[in-house]
């Protein structure tokens, strides 16, 4: 497959072998293996008529994501804008529970989306636009290979391949829009137009519940809080997702004048519904997130979080009611006071005794862990470890967790390089936005179970993967030297711009 410029003129024809440059390539391809393993794996497991409705879902799923991609390989890019757009509202259609087993909505958008991108990917490497993959990007692409070595020693070995492959999605996901920005920093736009709009139906359906608190159970002789969920499956969930949308519009508020009354209409959105949420972890990472945008760029939004708090804490007393079930017991009796109170059975201190009973799980297999999901088959809680460090270290044992300490640390590495070098304008306030998100989720991370939610995270590393493309100081290439560009890690497109200024221009 020839690059169009080869005929043209605009530039040297590409390679069509595999050169040096086929080392840099290897995280894609163990990707793909990783990948075809894992589902031969859950094929061949796969007893029962339960299991076979999910294997007949599933193998319709890859056929017509095969299809698919064949139409949207060349419209790739409004594929991603789709996907952002109604993912936050397709956890909705999952199944009943003991409603036969099919895969859920958010799952076959998944595997559309991996068998698509999967394409994108080889026709990018077979025309020679494949750039250099960073150092974030393989460590996610790592996490994902550990998720999937976990699944062969799982007790549900397809169950856990299907968790799995959430995690890979979202290792897809940074590396496709990684591979876009570093040539295409504009459109980054686009994608946070998706991301704003993919509020609006969990937003409506989440003031719907207002005043009622579906699928939660009241403890008797409490008052039920009325817990938002929105269209997510768990009110945690949902305030996970606020706390990314959100702080990207307080990050980007100051610098967007044409977007500014959009921006304030989201935050007017999110604050409320989030402290409607009662989700602990999701206020302490938002406020966490706050913080570090009002010292990187705003002095004023450090006086407004002060002031907020002050008023909240008055104004609305079942904000400080839920922050003092911290000491609630695990038995879920409440310390005496005036006003009863729904008691959230996921306390801290559930938490911690949770923790306990389930650490030790690890020493079943150190390396390579139990598999992913199975703790939640493995107890009899049925829940996960509502920590996503622990459920990594249980359930992809030494290989998951080191991975996970890679991405972080890559991450953050790549987000303090744009930093440097963006200091003002939109660009400044989206890597700002991007700092404050990643925080925030490490925050979350450790009292919820986020690694298998990419509803969640594919809005997460959209902002960041940016900012690590653009950390990366794409340049162009010099005289159409594209393997100089290669060699030194920048963009191999001559028509490369700075992403500072191609943000700019569109905004």
């Amino acid at each position: 497959m020839l690059d169009s410029r080869a005929s043209s003129g605009d530039g040297p024809a590409p390679i069509d072998r595999p050169s040096a440059n086929a080392t840099r390539r290897v995280p894609l391809v163990l990707l793909a293996l990783f990948a075809l393993v894992a589902l031969a794996i859950g094929f061949a497991v796969g007893t029962g008529p339960e299991l076979s409705s999910t294997q007949l879902f599933l193998g319709a799923g890859v056929v017509g994501g095969v299809a698919f991609a064949l139409v949207a390989v060349n419209r790739f890019w409004w594929l991603i804008l789709v996907l952002f757009a109604v993912r936050a509202s397709l956890d909705a259609l999952k199944p009943a529970e003991g409603g036969g087993g099919g895969l859920e909505a958010g799952t076959i958008v998944g595997v559309v989306f991996l068998v698509t991108a999967s394409v994108w990917l080889f026709v990018q490497w077979r025309s020679d636009q494949l750039a250099p993959i960073s150092v974030a990007g393989t460590s996610f692409l790592a996490l994902g290979a550990a998720y999937l070595l976990s699944t062969p020693g799982a007790v549900a070995p397809f169950a856990s391949v299907q968790s799995a492959m959430k995690v890979v999605a979202v290792a897809v996901m940074y590396v496709v829009l990684e591979q876009i920005f570093v040539r295409a920093p504009e459109r980054i736009v686009s994608l946070l137009a998706a991301t704003l709009a993919s509020l609006i139906v969990p937003a409506i359906v989440a003031l719907s519940q207002v005043g009622r608190s579906p699928d939660q159970e009241t403890v008797p002789g409490l008052v039920d809080i009325s817990r938002l969920q929105g269209t997510f499956v768990h009110p945690n969930m949902f305030a996970a997702y606020l706390v990314v949308v959100g702080l990207l519009a307080f990050a980007l508020v100051p610098h967007l004048p044409r977007w500014r009354s959009l921006l304030i209409v989201v935050i007017i959105l999110v604050v409320p519904l989030l402290i409607m949420t009662y989700a602990r972890g999701a206020w302490i990472g938002f406020y966490v997130g706050l913080l570090f945008i009002g010292l990187a760029q705003s002095r004023v939004l450090l006086i407004g979080i002060f002031t907020a708090t002050i008023v909240i804490a008055l104004a609305v007393p079942s904000v400080t009611d839920r922050l003092s079930d911290l000491d609630i017991a695990k038995s879920g009796h409440a310390p005496k006071t005036d006003q009863p109170r729904q008691i959230d059975a996921n306390s801290a201190e559930w938490r911690v005794d949770y923790w306990r009973e389930v650490l030790p799980m690890f020493e079943d297999s150190p390396v390579t862990g139990i598999g992913t999901d199975m703790i939640r088959r493995s107890t009899p809680e049925h829940a996960p470890a509502h920590s996503a460090f622990i459920d990594t270290i249980v359930e992809t044992g030494v290989a998951g967790a080191l991975t996970l300490l890679a991405v972080a640390i890559s991450v953050l590495l790549g987000i303090r390089r744009a930093g440097r070098r963006l200091r003002d304008g939109p660009a400044r306030g989206l890597v700002v936005g991007a700092g404050a998100i990643g925080l925030a989720l490490l925050v979350q991370f450790f009292s919820e179970s986020l690694m298998t939610q990419p509803a969640i995270l594919w809005y997460a590393v959209g902002p960041i993967a940016w900012a690590v493309a653009a950390g990366r100081a794409p340049a162009p290439a010099v005289g159409g030297d594209r393997g100089a560009a290669r060699r030194s890690g920048e963009s191999a497109d001559p028509g490369a711009v700075e992403p500072a200024d191609a943000f700019a221009a569109v905004v």
